[in-house]
């Protein structure tokens, strides 16, 4: 019960009084495997060794927010993570594990995602989508949708993976009972 009463103190930081109990629930997960003609990215490179040093430069102010000519939020050389702009999601990770890449795609497929690819070690991802009509994606409609393909074609297109529904799976859900907010001091 340790890692729910964590999970409240991140989701619930103002509440003063609360309660929560564990619903067991089912849930339908999705793997990430590899699909038919196999990964279309390659290993990353050797991260590169930091020796710290006292003349280093300081951090990188953080870059302006920028889109490029199709509309998807442009990356400066050398930055990564995941950037949404409107219904344009692009996610740049020099170095990435399948199983980093199943846990980022989860929330966004709202889905439990877990790496059945088989493939080790950490690779180049860049994957660009929309997520307008991404259930008729899951469906099997394989139209674009809104000048863009969905998380589960770029997947598919981009990067030779595809999500695999499978059966249900018994979870346990963390169910807020109630909560109180902490009076604001004076």
């Amino acid at each position: 019960m340790s890692s729910y009463k964590r999970c409240a103190g991140t989701c619930l930081p103002t509440a003063s009084s609360c309660k929560f109990t564990a619903k067991p629930a089912n849930a339908l997960p999705t793997k990430l495997v590899v699909a038919k003609n196999g990964p279309k990215f390659k290993p990353a490179a050797a991260p590169p060794k930091e020796e710290p040093s006292e003349d280093s430069p300081p951090r990188a102010e953080p870059k302006p927010f920028q889109i490029d000519i199709e509309g998807y939020p442009a990356f400066a050389p050398g930055e990564s993570g995941t950037k949404m702009s409107g219904n344009r999601g692009r996610m740049v990770e020099p170095r990435m594990t399948m199983e980093d890449l199943a846990a980022a795609i989860g929330p966004k497929v709202h889905a439990v995602v877990t790496d059945s690819t088989g493939l080790s070690g950490a690779y180049e991802i860049r994957l660009s989508w929309v997520t307008g009509g991404m259930h008729a994606a899951s469906t099997g409609d394989d139209t674009e949708s809104d000048s863009g393909p969905t998380l589960f074609q770029a997947l598919q297109q981009q990067l030779g993976l595809r999500l695999v529904e499978s059966s249900k799976i018994p979870v346990e859900r963390l169910v807020v009972d109630h909560a109180e907010k902490v009076p604001a001091e004076n």
